[in-house]
């Protein structure tokens, strides 16, 4: 499986509170809900179940994220329906103060390795993306 990274993000809330809200996906439901029309069009199409995360990709149409492991307080873990290969996500957090979160999003995918340029830089891209909207919705 080849890993990707997203680029470290902070959290202005303590570690658990982060931990809280991204483990309870109904609670980041209702954060993008309160959302304005601008910030909704960078998250893109989007929602989310009590247990899962469902995106649409122009490329491959709806993935599903479904929640499978949470450890508290710092990682949450989902693994992905609807497409052809093996592929999870993972949330993972830590503090970085006593008041802030550091959030790095991972992406897990089972890619032939002669297929890894091909398709590496847009899941490098989904990583950074999906760090990216849970900031955005944390940080309201």
């Amino acid at each position: 499986m080849a890993t990707y990274k997203s680029t470290p993000h902070t959290i202005n809330l303590p570690v658990e509170t982060a931990y809280d809200n991204v483990s309870n996906l109904a609670r980041l439901q209702d954060f993008m809900n309160q959302l304005p029309q601008e910030q909704l069009s960078k998250i893109g199409e989007v929602r989310f179940t009590e247990d899962s995360i469902v995106i649409k990709a122009a490329a491959v149409g709806e993935i599903t994220l479904k929640m499978t492991e949470r450890v508290a307080p710092t990682h949450v873990k989902f693994a992905a329906a609807g497409v052809p290969v093996k592929m999870e996500t993972s949330v993972n957090l830590s503090p970085a103060s006593v008041d802030s979160t550091n959030l790095i999003t991972e992406l897990d995918v089972d890619v032939p390795a002669m297929l890894k340029p091909m398709v590496g830089p847009k899941m490098q891209e989904a990583a950074d993306k999906m760090a990216d909207m849970i900031a955005m919705l944390l940080n309201r």
